[in-house]
């Protein structure tokens, strides 16, 4: 898809497209992987996770923020002269309204990747998070929902 993508074979405002939809317990994820990286934090891949009823409580995200970007090149110098870039492994979950009314969130990093993972490793790494094998190595709640 990403080859027809780069010769101009896709639909002009395709963004992104499911691969695929997994059960996962009692939840489904539903997997996507963007032609082009997309929003303010560069997303490759993004899962929605939603319950039996088919409301969505979690979002987890492959990303590659430029702002990550010049403290890999500083510890990656070769690497990242060759174009390879730093990516993150992150999810949102709703948190509810804050004192204003408005939605807030947690957002929870998982981990990192020195260049963009394979699909498999995306794909077996969403599951992790959405079945709760995995356990993040930061998180933030109370964040408005851009």
């Amino acid at each position: 898809m990403l080859d027809l993508h780069k010769k101009g074979a896709t639909p002009q405002r395709m963004n992104d497209y499911v691969v695929e939809t997994v059960k996962v317990g009692d939840n489904t994820l539903s997997i996507k992987t963007s032609l082009e990286p997309w929003g303010i934090y560069k997303i490759y891949a993004f899962g929605k996770v939603t319950d039996s009823a088919g409301k969505l409580f979690l979002s987890i995200s492959t990303e590659s923020s430029d702002f990550d970007q010049p403290g890999f090149a500083k510890d990656h110098a070769d690497e990242a002269a060759k174009g390879m870039r730093l990516f993150s492994m992150d999810a949102y979950r709703e948190a509810g309204l804050n004192k204003k009314g408005q939605r807030t969130q947690t957002h929870y990093t998982f981990k990192f990747f020195d260049g963009q993972p394979s699909y498999q490793t995306v794909r077996d790494e969403f599951i992790n998070v959405a079945n709760g094998k995995s356990a993040p190595i930061s998180s933030r709640t109370g964040l408005v929902v851009p």
